[in-house]
C-alpha cells in the first residue's frame, strides 16, 4: 500500500511520539506551514496521504519532528477525510524519524500532540528501539514516559510488542506460529514474566503487528478454509489465550473471502473454542467494522442474532473500532451515531454509550 511505511526491511508501524521538549521542538515551524491553509485539505482522498507526507518531509528535513507531529495533530482535527490508517502511518513515519534523531543525541520529550492518530508515533519509535537491539532501554524508556503520562502506557508497551514481531519476522522463513511464540518470548524477556498489564500490552502488540510482517497468503496454508486461524491459539499458554483469540482476528480479514455472518457462524459452531469464543467474536467485530466503516447494518443484525453475552461483545467491538480507528475529528461523531442507531434496543444503546464513555476516559 504505502511502500515507505510498509516495513519489510525496517517496519515503520509504530510511531513513538516525542514532541516539544527542547526549544527547537516548540512550535516555531508550525507558523510557517499553517494546517488551516494546507492544500491537502482540498486534495482527493487518494492523494491526501502523499500530500501530507510531502509536508511532513519538510519538517523532517529540518530535523523538527516536534513541528511535524504538531502539524499532523492540528491538521487531522480539520479534515474528516483523512483516513485513520493513513493518519496512523504518517505518525509512524514521524516516529521513525524521531528515533533517528534520538540516536544522533537529540534530547526528545513527549507532549499531548504525540498521541495523535492512535499513538502511531509511539509505536514507531519503540519498534525502532527494539530493532536496534535496545530492548532494555525500551523498557526503561516506557517506564520514564508513563511516569509523566500514565495515559500512554498501553501505546508504549504495545510498541515494544510491534518491535518484537518485526525483529522476529526479519527471518523471512519464520512460520506464523514460530513468529508468535518468539515474539511473546521477547516481550517476557524484556519486561519480565511478572510484569502484569505491561506484558499484556506488549503481547497484544506482537499480534497487532502480524498482518504487516508475515506473508499471510503463505502463512495460512495450514488453515485451508481461511476461517480457522484461531486454531493457532489452541497451543498458546493459558495466560495469553484470550489475547490470542481477540487479536488473531486481525489476520482473518485480509485473506478471508467470507462475509461477516459466515465467519461468525464458523466461530459459534466450533465446539473446540470454549471460553475463547467470546473474545474471538469481539475481535472479529472490531476487524470487520474497521474495514467496513459506518455501513454496518447487516453486520449489526448478525450481532443481534447471537446469545446475549456474544451479542454484547460483538456490538461493543464495532463501536470500539469506529471510535479508535477514526481520526480525532470524526471519531466521536461516528461512534455516537452507531450508538444511536434505531436498530439497537434502548438497553443496547445505553450499553453502547456507557462503553464509549469509558473508552474516552481511558485516554489510550
Amino acid at each position: 500500500m504505502r511502500p515507505i511505511l510498509r516495513h519489510k526491511k525496517k517496519p515503520l508501524i509504530i510511531l513513538a511520539i516525542f514532541v516539544l521538549a527542547a526549544s527547537y521542538f516548540l512550535f516555531n515551524d508550525i507558523n510557517t506551514v499553517d494546517p488551516k491553509k494546507s492544500e491537502c485539505l482540498h486534495a482527493s482522498v487518494e492523494d491526501k496521504f502523499d500530500c501530507l507526507k510531502t509536508v511532513l518531509d519538510k519538517f523532517v528535513e529540518n530535523e523538527d519532528v516536534g513541528g511535524a507531529i504538531a502539524y499532523l495533530y492540528y491538521y487531522q482535527r480539520l479534515d474528516d477525510n483523512l483516513g485513520a490508517e493513513d493518519c496512523h502511518f504518517l505518525a509512524h513515519y514521524v516516529g521513525d524519524e524521531a528515533y533517528r534523531l534520538y540516536r544522533k543525541g537529540y534530547e526528545l520529550d513527549f507532549g499531548d500532540e504525540a498521541q495523535v492518530c492512535n499513538h502511531g508515533y509511539y509505536h514507531s519509535f519503540m519498534t525502532e528501539t527494539i530493532l536496534s537491539g535496545e530492548g532494555e532501554r525500551a523498557s526503561e524508556f516506557c517506564e520514564a514516559l508513563v511516569a509523566k503520562q500514565p495515559g500512554v502506557s498501553e501505546a508504549c508497551y504495545h510498541g515494544i510488542g510491534h518491535g518484537a514481531i518485526f525483529a522476529i519476522a526479519e527471518n523471512t522463513n519464520v512460520s506464523l506460529e514460530t513468529a508468535l511464540t518468539e515474539g511473546i518470548n521477547m516481550c517476557e524477556k524484556i519486561l519480565g514474566k511478572e510484569s502484569g498489564r505491561k506484558l499484556i500490552d506488549c503481547v497484544k502488540g506482537v499480534y497487532g503487528g502480524l498482518a504487516d510482517t508475515i506473508n499471510l497468503e503463505e502463512a495460512v496454508k495450514n488453515y485451508p478454509d481461511k476461517q480457522s486461524f484461531y486454531e493457532l491459539c489452541f497451543d498458546v499458554q493459558d495466560a495469553y489465550k484470550e489475547i490470542c483469540y481477540e487479536e488473531v482476528a486481525v489476520i482473518t480479514y485480509p485473506v478471508n473471502p467470507n462475509s461477516f455472518s459466515e465467519v461468525i457462524e464458523k466461530a459459534m459452531s466450533d465446539s473446540r473454542l470454549g471460553e475463547g469464543r467470546i473474545s474471538l467474536v469481539g475481535g472479529l467485530a472490531v476487524v470487520y467494522a474497521s474495514n467496513i466503516g459506518e455501513a454496518l447494518s447487516d453486520e449489526i443484525e448478525v450481532c443481534k442474532s447471537l446469545p446475549v453475552e456474544y451479542k454484547d461483545a460483538c456490538l461493543l467491538g464495532m463501536v470500539s473500532a469506529l471510535y479508535w480507528n477514526e481520526p480525532d475529528s470524526s471519531r466521536d461523531r461516528k461512534a455516537e451515531a452507531f450508538c444511536k442507531k434505531e436498530v439497537l434496543s434502548e438497553e443496547e444503546r445505553n450499553m453502547c454509550f456507557d462503553f464509549l464513555k469509558k473508552e474516552r476516559e481511558m485516554g489510550r
